[in-house]
């Protein structure tokens, strides 16, 4: 962690990047997000994912575990190639630079979770 914090510092992002760490109350922090992404080399289904889906973000994700039931193409989010740096840049770009298609895809990805992951699913099994 220290040497992401280097990172942050030395390109003077403390104003627009915070790393708060475990929190049971995501939902304050979600609702002020712009782009939720989550890289990791090894996932299962991944809640923060189901979260970021269901706040409607548009999502960067690794392409491992069962991230890609969630993301399955880019009509929902990017799904890249772990270990791929280059890659994961080149799709937070895109979300900065064609915000409004980004938004689309969240929203997109916010109906899918609720469909396919929401309570409903559950609850009439």
């Amino acid at each position: 962690i220290a040497k992401v914090k280097d990172e942050i510092s030395s390109h003077g992002l403390e104003e627009y990047i915070q790393l708060i760490g475990p929190s049971t109350s995501v939902e304050s922090y979600l609702a002020k997000s712009h782009v939720g992404i989550l890289s990791s080399e090894s996932e299962g289904l991944p809640v923060a994912l189901l979260e970021y889906g269901l706040a409607s973000l548009p999502v960067i994700c690794t392409n491992v575990g069962d991230c890609q039931k969630v993301i399955p193409s880019e009509e929902f989010g990017w799904a890249v190639s772990p270990k791929n740096s280059s890659q994961l840049a080149g799709s937070m770009l895109e979300v900065l630079t064609n915000y409004p298609d980004a938004i689309q895809r969240g929203k997109r990805l916010q109906k899918k979770v609720e469909h396919e992951f929401g309570k409903e699913c559950f609850w009439n099994a």
